[in-house]
């Protein structure tokens, strides 16, 4: 029942029916307090509303029950950030100018 809430809450987020999709995520989050995806989405729509620590609250508890957003204790975006990320010239060729 409450992966119904969620999957409604994501169609009110891509319609910015920014209310309804809380609404919704607050529904499910009645049910399954531990659903990542009613977090998250209960988030980005307290974005939208500008409630900016009831949003910080969601993403937190959400990332909480996402342990993949944690590698190793170090954050998921301070990963990513520290990859080499190949440089391309933009015509479909890479460092070397080979194709």
């Amino acid at each position: 029942m409450p992966i119904y809430y969620t999957n409604r809450a994501l169609c009110h987020l891509k319609l910015k029916q920014w209310q309804s999709a809380l609404q919704d995520c607050r529904l499910a989050l009645e049910v399954d307090s531990s659903l990542v995806k009613a977090h998250f989405f209960a988030g980005q729509a307290q974005l939208e509303l500008k409630m900016y620590d009831e949003a910080i609250m969601s993403l937190m508890q959400g990332n909480s029950g996402f342990g993949c957003l944690v590698t190793r204790g170090t954050p998921v975006w301070k990963t990513w950030k520290s990859q080499e990320i190949p440089h391309s010239t933009g015509k479909g060729q890479g460092k070397s100018g080979k194709i």
